[in-house]
């Protein structure tokens, strides 16, 4: 299949017939839509959704390739009263920015599948020679014990080679842009539940099927999936302990988290090199908390309708993080949602939300960031617990701006109510906000009436909040991307020079382009989308946003007029680069452009942080 254009199978319902496509290609993507080896296939209808026949259809078609369900017509939040495969993503025909990150992101679902069982097939041959020396050993202990040492072999010594080699035979053809060199790739790997429960799993292979049943978690889930046959064979002879072998290491590249992400290291890079920075019209905004805290009921509040079902009982939220598109107050808001934090499976959530920031981190695109949490807190249990503080400081160590809701604020004293917030002050050194919340109106047994109360202050400091996460992350991104630039697209083009003498010429080219001219590029592109959804999405104009709107710095430099020491430069192309290769001059070329970002790190966060204050200032002129 070919990946640099992307084939879309469209069909329409009678009801849409009149829609087409409104762009001819998805990012840097080209379109083109033919039923002959389809990539996507994008199924257009109204607002009421597929047909019982026609969802029959999309989930014959989500066995073979991503489906994304286009409506047309939308009035208000979209609510299918039907279960849609995992393969299929819903999104509105008639706003063109939300279609093409749909079809783009199932363009990168076929990318990533292809990766995946390229990675397969080029792993199953490396196994092979361990296989082999596997087969020979005499005694199955000893052929047990040698397969355990294969597998930490393979993964500190064989996985990255293929995972590099599938990335430039199937990602680099796909863009300039995208490059990829092995000695970036020499971080140690840490796969602990892959190399640690190998041992195990022999073990577990020895022993009769009741014994099985016995395991918890996420082994036992993983023995489940082994087959009947291995469990028979293991114990036979040498040749049957390979084969065990072989079918658990490849089951953990299909499964393993850590195998999932090294692959997206890679598929990160297709993403940013082939769709542009645009401005997303929403702010996100994760909603936490344990169990009973109240949380549902506050979604409830804040969004004016009944999205969350409320009670005792069992936590309402299922398993995982959800997001969905709401208006908060005026602000169109994508609110990140997840099953609720229940006793004794607090660990297991803290690492779920863990791997969950961080592949919303700065190597993402800033519409992509949590940009603010709100963690809810029980003010009628009058205490904060430490693992509250603790999911606190996770979110203020990945930079994230936190207002702490005190839910059911109305039914203790303000007494209770200041001294939780003394105590949750204290703990974040005053690096959150407190906001005292009442969800629901009701009539006491006392006749005292209770009122709604938390909205508009949480809505207020949602504005502030969002210029303020701006400044303390964003800066972090346009350093990944300068590194990223310099690492991956112009080493690449120095390389592929066809001379040493024309890659030292490039190098000395691209080192001063890249200094006098991408870098401000960078920063005015990332800036520009930012401040867009801030201005569109969030009312620029109101007062407490206003007051609290950073004062522009008086330093006047760019990053055009910056003291370059070109000198330093020069020289490290001179004299005997001449006789290296143009690999050699690429690699020379990213090290001392990687020493000059570090070297100027705090003037390129300085800079990113007065583009931001002139972007604001010009904003509120332009409302005024």
């Amino acid at each position: 299949m070919d990946l640099t254009q992307l084939n879309i199978l469209l069909y329409k319902q009678p009801g849409a017939h009149d829609f087409s496509l409104p762009f001819t290609q998805v990012g840097d993507v080209p379109i083109i839509k033919s039923a002959n080896a389809a990539t996507i296939m994008l199924y257009v209808m109204t607002a009421n959704g597929p047909t019982a026949e026609e969802l029959f259809t999309i989930q014959q078609a989500a066995k073979k390739m991503p489906v994304i369900l286009a409506l047309r017509h939308i009035n208000g939040p979209i609510d299918l009263d039907m279960v849609l495969p995992a393969n299929v993503t819903l999104t509105s025909a008639d706003d063109a920015i939300l279609l093409e990150d749909a079809l783009f992101d199932g363009y990168l679902r076929v990318v990533r599948a292809f990766f995946r069982a390229k990675m397969m097939m080029y792993a199953k041959k490396a196994l092979l020679p361990y296989k082999e020396k596997v087969e020979k050993i005499w005694r199955t202990k000893n052929a047990e014990q040698q397969a355990e040492q294969y597998t930490l072999t393979f993964l500190t010594q064989d996985l990255r080679p293929i995972l590099h080699r599938v990335a430039e035979q199937l990602l680099m053809p796909l863009s300039p842009k995208i490059a990829f060199f092995e000695e970036q790739d020499e971080q140690n790997l840490s796969f602990e539940t892959f190399t640690q429960n190998i041992a195990n799993f022999f073990k577990q292979l020895r022993g009769t099927e009741e014994l099985t049943e016995e395991k918890s978690g996420r082994l036992k889930n993983f023995f489940d999936k082994t087959s009947h046959k291995a469990r028979s064979i293991v114990n036979k002879s040498s040749f049957h302990v390979a084969d065990a072998f072989e079918q658990y290491v490849l089951e953990q590249l299909r499964t393993n988290r850590d195998v999932a992400d090294l692959i997206e290291e890679y598929i990160a890079q297709v993403k940013e090199a082939m769709l542009p920075v645009r401005a997303r019209h929403a702010v996100n905004v994760a909603i936490l908390g344990q169990t009973g805290v109240g949380k549902s009921s506050l979604i409830n509040y804040l969004f004016n309708e009944p999205k969350r079902a409320t009670g005792a009982g069992k936590p309402v939220t299922e398993q995982g993080f959800f997001e969905e598109k709401l208006v908060l107050n005026g602000i169109p808001v994508s609110l990140i949602d997840s099953w609720g934090i229940e006793q004794g499976k607090d660990q297991l959530w803290l690492a779920d939300f863990k791997h969950f920031l961080e592949t919303r981190g700065y190597k993402s695109a800033v519409s992509e960031w949590v940009h603010i949490a709100v963690y809810c807190i029980s003010a009628a249990s009058t205490r904060v617990q430490d693992f509250d503080l603790q999911v606190i400081d996770m979110l203020r160590a990945q930079k994230i701006h936190v207002i702490v809701a005190l839910t059911k604020a109305a039914l203790v004293s303000p007494q209770v109510v200041t001294e939780l917030t003394a105590t949750i002050h204290d703990a974040t050194q005053k690096n959150v906000t407190v906001i005292s919340v009442n969800s629901v109106a009701q009539k006491l047994m006392t006749g005292q009436m209770i009122e709604q109360q938390g909205l508009h202050e949480i809505t207020a400091h949602i504005r502030v909040n969002y210029l303020e996460m701006l400044n303390e992350r964003l800066p972090e991104r346009i350093f990944y991307l300068a590194e990223r630039k310099v690492a991956g697209e112009y080493r690449r083009r120095i390389e592929e020079s066809p001379s040493s003498k024309e890659a030292v010429a490039l190098a000395k080219q691209l080192s001063e382009r890249f200094i006098t001219q991408d870098l401000n590029v960078l920063i005015e592109r990332e800036v520009h989308a930012a401040m867009t959804t801030y201005a569109s999405t969030l009312d620029v104009t109101h007062p407490t946003r206003r007051a609290h709107r950073h004062k522009q710095s008086t330093n006047d430099w760019r990053i055009e007029a910056l003291d370059i020491a070109f000198g330093k430069l020069e020289e490290a192309f001179r004299a005997t680069i001449l006789m290296q290769s143009p690999p050699q001059v690429g690699r020379k070329f990213q090290k001392e452009m990687l020493r000059y970002l570090e070297d100027n790190r705090q003037r390129i966060d300085a800079e990113t942080r007065q583009t931001i204050a002139r972007a604001s200032a010009v904003i509120d002129k332009e409302e005024r």
